[in-house]
Protein backbone atom coordinates (compact mmCIF):
# COMPACT_ATOMS: atom_id res chain seq x y z
CA UNK A 1 0.00 0.00 0.00
CA UNK A 2 2.85 2.53 0.98
CA UNK A 3 4.52 1.48 -2.38
CA UNK A 4 1.22 2.60 -4.42
CA UNK A 5 1.23 5.89 -2.28
CA UNK A 6 4.71 6.56 -3.57
CA UNK A 7 3.81 5.63 -7.16
CA UNK A 8 0.83 7.55 -7.26
CA UNK A 9 2.87 11.00 -5.62
CA UNK A 10 5.72 10.46 -8.09
CA UNK A 11 2.82 10.07 -11.15
CA UNK A 12 1.88 13.34 -9.78
CA UNK A 13 5.18 14.79 -9.45
CA UNK A 14 6.11 13.99 -13.53
CA UNK A 15 2.66 15.66 -14.36
CA UNK A 16 2.28 18.72 -12.02
CA UNK A 17 5.03 21.20 -12.79
CA UNK A 18 3.81 24.12 -10.41
CA UNK A 19 5.64 23.87 -7.22
CA UNK A 20 3.10 24.71 -5.16
CA UNK A 21 0.49 22.70 -6.82
CA UNK A 22 3.00 20.22 -6.40
CA UNK A 23 3.23 20.71 -2.65
CA UNK A 24 -0.23 20.70 -1.90
CA UNK A 25 -0.75 17.69 -3.56
CA UNK A 26 1.78 16.21 -1.69
CA UNK A 27 0.60 17.97 1.46
CA UNK A 28 -3.26 16.46 0.87
CA UNK A 29 -1.92 12.62 -0.16
CA UNK A 30 0.25 12.97 3.10
CA UNK A 31 -2.64 14.13 5.29
CA UNK A 32 -4.72 11.55 3.82
CA UNK A 33 -2.76 9.11 4.04
CA UNK A 34 -2.24 10.04 7.62
CA UNK A 35 -6.21 10.55 8.47
CA UNK A 36 -7.01 7.06 7.28
CA UNK A 37 -3.93 5.19 9.03
CA UNK A 38 -4.75 7.02 12.09
CA UNK A 39 -8.54 5.39 12.10
CA UNK A 40 -10.32 8.62 11.70
CA UNK A 41 -12.79 8.90 8.88
CA UNK A 42 -15.01 11.77 7.94
CA UNK A 43 -18.57 11.92 9.77
CA UNK A 44 -21.37 14.11 8.21
CA UNK A 45 -23.90 16.08 10.24
CA UNK A 46 -27.19 14.90 10.02
CA UNK A 47 -28.52 18.39 9.07
CA UNK A 48 -27.24 21.71 8.21
CA UNK A 49 -27.12 23.77 11.45
CA UNK A 50 -24.87 24.64 14.38
CA UNK A 51 -23.46 21.51 15.91
CA UNK A 52 -23.39 22.73 19.79
CA UNK A 53 -22.15 19.73 21.79
CA UNK A 54 -21.32 15.71 20.82
CA UNK A 55 -20.85 12.99 23.88
CA UNK A 56 -19.85 9.64 23.33
CA UNK A 57 -20.42 6.90 26.05
CA UNK A 58 -19.24 4.22 24.36
CA UNK A 59 -16.91 4.09 21.29
CA UNK A 60 -19.71 3.16 19.04
CA UNK A 61 -22.93 5.17 21.00
CA UNK A 62 -22.89 9.14 20.92
CA UNK A 63 -25.39 11.76 21.16
CA UNK A 64 -25.06 14.96 19.73
CA UNK A 65 -27.16 18.53 19.77
CA UNK A 66 -28.10 20.10 16.22
CA UNK A 67 -30.63 23.09 16.54
CA UNK A 68 -33.55 21.90 18.32
CA UNK A 69 -32.82 18.47 17.87
CA UNK A 70 -30.86 15.62 19.78
CA UNK A 71 -29.24 13.01 17.63
CA UNK A 72 -28.16 9.66 18.43
CA UNK A 73 -25.39 6.93 16.63
CA UNK A 74 -24.88 3.40 17.20
CA UNK A 75 -22.17 3.27 14.84
CA UNK A 76 -19.56 5.46 15.67
CA UNK A 77 -21.19 8.63 13.95
CA UNK A 78 -21.28 7.29 10.51
CA UNK A 79 -24.82 7.87 10.88
CA UNK A 80 -27.24 9.80 13.10
CA UNK A 81 -30.90 9.25 13.48
CA UNK A 82 -32.99 12.09 15.78
CA UNK A 83 -34.42 10.95 18.70
CA UNK A 84 -35.57 14.30 20.82
CA UNK A 85 -36.82 18.12 19.83
CA UNK A 86 -36.09 20.31 22.52
CA UNK A 87 -38.45 23.19 22.61
CA UNK A 88 -38.07 26.53 20.96
CA UNK A 89 -38.15 28.51 24.06
CA UNK A 90 -34.58 27.10 25.50
CA UNK A 91 -31.22 27.51 24.01
CA UNK A 92 -29.53 23.77 24.73
CA UNK A 93 -25.39 24.90 25.09
CA UNK A 94 -24.20 21.48 26.40
CA UNK A 95 -25.16 17.50 26.21
CA UNK A 96 -23.84 14.50 28.26
CA UNK A 97 -25.03 11.16 28.33
CA UNK A 98 -23.86 9.11 31.09
CA UNK A 99 -25.09 5.95 29.61
CA UNK A 100 -27.78 5.30 27.11
CA UNK A 101 -30.87 6.38 29.86
CA UNK A 102 -29.52 9.09 31.55
CA UNK A 103 -28.52 12.24 29.52
CA UNK A 104 -27.70 15.90 30.85
CA UNK A 105 -28.85 19.18 28.65
CA UNK A 106 -27.37 22.40 29.78
CA UNK A 107 -28.36 25.87 28.35
CA UNK A 108 -28.08 29.33 28.13
CA UNK A 109 -29.82 32.01 29.66
CA UNK A 110 -29.98 35.28 28.38
CA UNK A 111 -33.92 36.19 27.02
CA UNK A 112 -34.38 32.51 27.43
CA UNK A 113 -35.32 30.65 30.92
CA UNK A 114 -31.98 28.90 32.05
CA UNK A 115 -31.77 25.08 31.07
CA UNK A 116 -30.79 22.12 32.87
CA UNK A 117 -32.33 19.04 32.06
CA UNK A 118 -32.35 15.31 32.50
CA UNK A 119 -33.84 12.90 30.77
CA UNK A 120 -33.86 9.21 32.71
CA UNK A 121 -35.29 7.77 29.64
CA UNK A 122 -32.94 8.11 26.37
CA UNK A 123 -34.04 11.05 25.64
CA UNK A 124 -38.09 10.35 24.91
CA UNK A 125 -38.90 13.01 28.16
CA UNK A 126 -36.49 15.65 29.64
CA UNK A 127 -37.17 17.38 33.17
CA UNK A 128 -35.49 21.15 33.95
CA UNK A 129 -34.40 20.96 37.21
CA UNK A 130 -32.88 24.59 36.74
CA UNK A 131 -35.37 26.18 39.59
CA UNK A 132 -33.72 23.50 41.86
CA UNK A 133 -30.14 24.08 41.91
CA UNK A 134 -29.15 24.65 45.48
CA UNK A 135 -26.92 27.82 45.12
CA UNK A 136 -29.13 29.29 42.27
CA UNK A 137 -28.77 28.57 38.36
CA UNK A 138 -27.66 30.96 35.44
CA UNK A 139 -27.08 28.89 33.04
CA UNK A 140 -24.43 26.49 31.61
CA UNK A 141 -21.93 26.40 28.63
CA UNK A 142 -20.45 22.92 29.44
CA UNK A 143 -20.69 19.33 30.93
CA UNK A 144 -18.98 16.64 31.82
CA UNK A 145 -19.03 13.27 33.29
CA UNK A 146 -17.02 10.50 35.35
CA UNK A 147 -18.76 7.77 36.87
CA UNK A 148 -21.69 9.39 39.06
CA UNK A 149 -20.09 12.84 39.54
CA UNK A 150 -21.44 15.51 37.16
CA UNK A 151 -19.35 18.84 36.70
CA UNK A 152 -20.85 21.98 34.54
CA UNK A 153 -18.98 25.39 33.85
CA UNK A 154 -21.30 28.49 33.50
CA UNK A 155 -21.80 31.17 31.17
CA UNK A 156 -19.95 34.25 29.97
CA UNK A 157 -22.43 36.31 32.06
CA UNK A 158 -21.57 37.03 35.67
CA UNK A 159 -21.36 35.80 38.17
CA UNK A 160 -19.27 33.01 37.02
CA UNK A 161 -20.64 29.57 38.46
CA UNK A 162 -19.65 26.20 38.41
CA UNK A 163 -22.19 23.36 39.06
CA UNK A 164 -21.62 19.65 40.66
CA UNK A 165 -24.12 16.39 40.90
CA UNK A 166 -22.59 13.77 42.46
CA UNK A 167 -25.84 11.59 41.84
CA UNK A 168 -25.71 11.29 38.26
CA UNK A 169 -27.26 14.36 37.70
CA UNK A 170 -30.33 14.06 39.65
CA UNK A 171 -29.33 16.97 42.20
CA UNK A 172 -27.13 19.86 41.99
CA UNK A 173 -25.27 22.66 43.28
CA UNK A 174 -23.85 25.78 42.32
CA UNK A 175 -20.99 28.31 43.23
CA UNK A 176 -20.27 31.38 42.05
CA UNK A 177 -16.12 31.54 41.04
CA UNK A 178 -14.09 33.69 42.95
CA UNK A 179 -12.98 36.73 40.81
Amino acid sequence: MIIFKIYTVNYFIMIIRDRALLITVFIFTFAISALTQSGWYIAYSPTAGRIDDISFINDSVGYMKVNTWIYQTRNGGKSWGGIAQIPFDFYVRSIEFLDEQVGILGGLAGSLPPVLMITKDGGQNFTNLADSVDGGFIGMCGIDSKDSLVIGVGIYLSPAKFYKSVDRGYHWKSWDVPK
